[in-house]
């Protein structure tokens, strides 16, 4: 099993009226410090948390897992958010955004793009 830094990732959104904001991306990636349930489904379930979407059968242990790594990971991100609006300090491996967003004007007719650029 493979582990991720953080299961979600965040940055500065740049809109035309040069405005901005915080874009936050939550992604299913179990952390080190995920609930021993998650890591104990994931060394039971090879494929978890990237099973196909073309298998949709899920039985009870499967559906509770994800819920359980998403509601994780939601509260990840949201204790990230609090913190840099209360401008504490984070561990200094995540202290940075991950993404800067420039959302651009779409061509007449087209719907709008985003772009991601690593920073």
């Amino acid at each position: 099993m493979q582990y991720v830094k953080r299961p979600f990732s965040q940055g500065t959104i740049h809109y035309p009226d040069d405005t901005t904001g915080t874009i936050t991306l939550v992604k299913a990636g179990i952390p080190e410090d995920a609930p021993w349930s998650i890591c104990a489904y994931a060394h039971e379930n090879a494929n978890f948390p990237c099973d196909s979407t073309l298998d949709q059968l899920y039985d009870a242990d499967r559906f509770e897992a994800y819920r359980e790594l998403g509601e994780f990971s939601v509260e990840q991100a949201m204790s990230w958010l609090t913190k840099s609006s209360r401008g504490e300090s984070h561990p200094p491996a995540l202290a940075e955004p991950d993404v800067t967003v420039s959302r651009h004007p779409a061509p007449k007719g087209r719907r709008p793009v985003a772009e991601a650029s690593p920073q």
